[in-house]
């Protein structure tokens, strides 16, 4: 049988995941957007914000510590990264939300299953077949046209399952382009040609999702780009600030930026791919604010793991558990939450967790969208980081 991803890779459109409407109700989703940006490889969130007043993080890391002279101080404990003077801003204006000491019971170094675990909610020992996002919708019976983007050639992450409608999508003018050759099919197949019937409704989705586009997306040289940097994700950030100021209805869109698994010369790489974070966040901020979409805007940051507290051998560091994320939006209630982790109370090299990740995600279910919590995250106390 011909894959949904398969057939959609053959007309060079990417991939939309087929949704099951009749299963949903006509109720619309509100206009909050959640931008979910995934620092792929596990950030080392010890180099990021930084105990600078705790000897033991000079003497654990001699060599990748950040000078104290450098940090961007947060209070008389904790400081920025020096690459994050964007965020420091940001965090001033109250817009940001520190979340500390991020992780869950038995952590499992995999970034394979760590991953997964972060993104269907599930305990370490249990495998599921959807993402918490996914679980949310369809329990809440909402129905959106397209219920998430996924910016680039990434995981679709929270968003994964059936009975969800996500576009995985680089450039929108090209997907508008080429999704014009497909006509609408006419054809209605047996109840027993199952896959006929799958590719069928997969082209209908993709015709809707064209004329959601074509309808209602700002045109580019109407948008200003200016600001944003030429790299890929950046490009990705215009293009999701873009797709919000359209009003296309779309609740999630998930980015990545990669390359954070930095076993070995640690430094310099870690500082660029911050660099990159920090000059994106900052103008997607700066243009959602021109447009008045801050405040129905919630960027949350995510991963797999931390990493290990001492520096390995190649001045690098290995995988970790506890982590530190950031969440940032005009009804960002901004502040530190959680305890930074003590470095003199290891659990076997690693950062205690003391906010489970799920704690996060419910928040954003009931806070942010006002939905009604499912089964997997009933269990979890909420994280008050929204006004």
């Amino acid at each position: 049988m011909l894959q949904r991803r398969d057939f959609i890779k053959q007309i060079a459109l990417g991939s939309l995941c087929l949704g099951f409407p009749s299963l949903l109700s006509a109720r619309s989703m509100t206009n909050k957007t959640v931008i979910l940006l995934e620092l792929s490889g596990g950030n080392d969130g010890l180099n990021t914000v930084i105990p600078y007043a705790d000897p033991l993080y000079y003497t654990l890391r001699k060599n990748i510590a950040i000078p104290k002279k450098k940090i961007i101080p947060i209070n008389d404990h904790l400081g920025f990264h020096p690459s994050l003077g964007g965020f420091s801003k940001i965090f001033q204006s109250g817009d940001m939300a520190i979340l500390q000491g991020v992780g869950y019971p038995d952590p499992n170094r995999s970034h394979f299953r760590s991953i997964e675990i972060w993104e269907s909610a599930s305990d370490t020992d249990t495998y599921l077949d959807s993402g918490w996002i996914t679980d949310t919708f369809l329990h809440n019976r909402a129905s959106h046209p397209i219920d998430g983007i996924i910016m680039g050639k990434h995981s679709q992450g929270p968003l994964f399952g059936q009975g969800i409608k996500t576009v995985d999508i680089n450039d929108p003018d090209r997907f508008i382009r080429r999704s014009k050759h497909l006509k609408n099919p006419h054809a209605n197949p047996t109840q027993h040609n199952h896959a006929l019937t799958h590719l069928l409704n997969v082209q209908r989705e993709i015709n809707t999702s064209r004329e959601l586009f074509s309808k209602k997306l700002i045109p580019s040289e109407k948008f200003s780009d200016e600001g944003f940097t030429k790299d890929r994700f950046s490009k990705e950030l215009y293009q999701a600030a873009r797709v919000i100021v359209s009003d296309l209805g779309i609740p999630v869109i998930k980015v990545s930026l990669g390359g954070f698994d930095t076993h070995s010369y640690q430094l310099n790489h870690q500082a660029k791919l911050l660099e990159q974070l920090d000059i994106g966040l900052s103008q997607l901020r700066k243009t959602l604010k021109q447009h008045g979409k801050w405040e129905d805007t919630l960027i949350l940051t995510y991963g797999e793991f931390g990493r290990r507290v001492a520096e390995n051998a190649s001045r690098g560091t290995d995988h970790g558990k506890a982590n530190v994320h950031f969440a940032l939006g005009g009804k960002v209630k901004g502040g530190i939450y959680g305890k930074h982790p003590r470095l003199d109370d290891l659990d076997n090299g690693d950062l205690r967790y003391s906010m489970d990740f799920r704690s996060i995600d419910k928040t954003i279910v009931e806070d942010w969208w006002g939905y009604k919590t499912t089964d997997r995250l009933r269990a979890f106390k909420k994280v008050a980081y929204l006004r």
